[in-house]
């Protein structure tokens, strides 16, 4: 129903500022509110959920999921999903496989002149300025292994996956990433523990997990010959170089991690064969990732945006 996703959406261009009689904008001692940045998009959510589809052109709305792309299965380390959304004060990141980061942050209410009025159906609402820091070019080659918060930064882990498909690449390098809303690309971030195993010498880390003992445990690969070397590591903040550790210590340290999918009752429901991966809170308004999933395949993927009711 055309209510439903009342098109409270709108495309900020490149740019687009406040004249000389623009209102000042109110206090912000926080620091929560980016619209100087000039995000991809305001999205206003509401009472009813809106929903978006990862694409190669970024975020396309959605009236519901059963509306998206037919987009080709792939197993899930080559498809295009939310690996994790982490969150960092009011502030979410989103770390999507083989793409990049979605950055959303709560926005000042937008102008008139940038928003459509949505009617009574709507109210109450909160604006979310989201920006997109994507590198295909880059990413596309890559799966992400781990999302998270390195020294107040959101950070994704890559590697090179070649169980599902030969792959020529070389291990990522670098291999951390952090997103810039400023050029709306990731950049490189330096995380001391993983970078000592150096991907110029081989060295590739597909996994990684921090434990219940306050531990980071990671596993490093070097594919030089037809039998892998593998070795694992451990570091309590990252900072240092990492000591050893064993198979068993990583395994254990895995046990604590949720189930992929998030049933969740006060979700909007989802087509057969969709499942919800993950979901948050940025003040109001509830995040949730959602992905088509067959057996260990994922087609199309996707973000729901609605206030919460809670």
């Amino acid at each position: 129903m055309p209510h439903l996703f009342a098109l409270v959406f709108c495309v900020l261009l490149f740019g687009c500022s406040g004249g000389k009689n623009s209102e000042p904008p109110p206090e912000d001692p926080d620091g929560l509110y980016r619209e100087t940045l000039h995000p991809d998009y305001i999205i206003e959510a509401g009472k009813y959920p809106l929903w978006f589809e990862f694409s190669a052109e970024g975020l396309t709305v959605l009236s519901s999921p059963g509306e998206a792309s037919l987009t080709p299965f792939k197993p899930w380390p080559l498809a295009r999903h939310v690996l994790s959304i982490l969150k960092h004060g009011r502030e979410l990141t989103i770390v999507i496989n083989r793409e990049g980061f979605i950055v959303v942050s709560p926005a000042l209410s937008p102008t008139p002149e940038l928003s459509q009025p949505a009617g009574p159906l709507s109210e109450p609402a909160e604006a979310l300025a989201v920006y997109r820091c994507a590198d295909p070019a880059f990413w596309g080659s890559y799966t992400a292994a781990a999302a998270f918060i390195y020294q107040g930064s959101p950070a994704a882990l890559l590697y090179r996956d070649d169980f599902f498909a030969e792959n020529a690449v070389p291990a990522p390098r670098p291999r951390v990433w952090t997103p810039d809303i400023d050029s709306h690309r990731p950049i490189p971030l330096a995380v001391p523990a993983l970078d000592a195993l150096s991907p110029s010498e081989g060295w590739d880390i597909d996994a990684m997990s921090r434990g219940d003992d306050g531990y980071w445990y990671f596993r490093a690969v070097k594919k030089h010959t037809l039998q892998p070397l593998i070795r694992f590591y451990r570091s309590k903040d990252l900072e240092a170089e990492a000591e050893s550790s064993s198979r068993a210590e990583f395994q254990n340290s895995f046990t604590h991690e949720t189930e992929n999918s998030v049933p969740d009752p006060g979700l909007p429901p989802l087509p057969a064969g969709f499942v919800y991966t993950a979901k948050t809170l940025s003040g109001r308004v509830v995040v949730a990732a959602w992905e088509e999933q067959e057996g260990f395949n994922i087609g199309a993927a996707g973000l729901m945006v609605a206030l919460s009711e809670r």
